[in-house]
């Protein structure tokens, strides 16, 4: 019983930081870089470090998220633009945060696996809403421009991660925990 309600309680911290870390990629890199530490903690925590390594490691998608994040690492060696280079290794380390805190948590509810991807969804939807409203705000201004506004801070790359961390984790969840293809 009390097995069950710490499941419960973990399955809901880890829903609200990945909820928190597809906001922080739209609106706050402090939000983000909390969330990633909650996640990344609560994964390495004492007891289920071993366990969450090994699943971690028998789990192709996240070697190869795994792979994605190295390939970033290593291209810094050649970067001479060491603090750019910095920044979005922060925000692409969520690639190796995501996955591990993912293998942690029983999504075999269907339930709980609606209310995710429902948030992870609406999020991002209210996301792409800010960008349209701004850009509805001066058309002309945007029409004439080469970008249109993404987020808070008009971080391309941060939106675009964000898009596509929402597109893994639904197809991580479909391919990984349904087993329907």
């Amino acid at each position: 019983m009390q097995e069950n309600h710490k499941a419960a309680i973990s399955d809901i911290v880890f829903l609200i930081c990945c909820w928190a870390m597809i906001a922080g990629f739209i609106w706050s890199r402090a939000v983000l870089s909390i969330s990633m530490i909650v996640l990344a903690t609560l994964a390495l925590f004492p007891n289920n470090t071993k366990i969450n390594l090994k699943q971690w490691l028998r789990s192709k998608f996240a070697v190869l998220c795994l792979f994605f994040f190295a390939a970033h690492l290593i291209s810094g060696l050649w970067s001479s633009h060491f603090e750019e280079w910095q920044k979005d290794t922060v925000t692409k380390l969520s690639f190796v945060v995501m996955p591990l805190a993912m293998l942690q948590v029983s999504l075999v509810n269907k339930k709980l696996q609606q209310i995710f991807i429902t948030g992870i969804n609406l999020l991002m939807l209210l996301g792409v809403c800010y960008s349209l409203i701004t850009v509805y705000k001066d058309v002309v201004l945007y029409s004439e421009s080469y970008t249109i506004p993404t987020t808070r801070y008009n971080d391309h790359i941060r939106f675009g991660l964000a898009l596509v961390m929402t597109l893994i984790t639904a197809a991580y969840i479909i391919f990984e925990f349904t087993g329907e293809k």
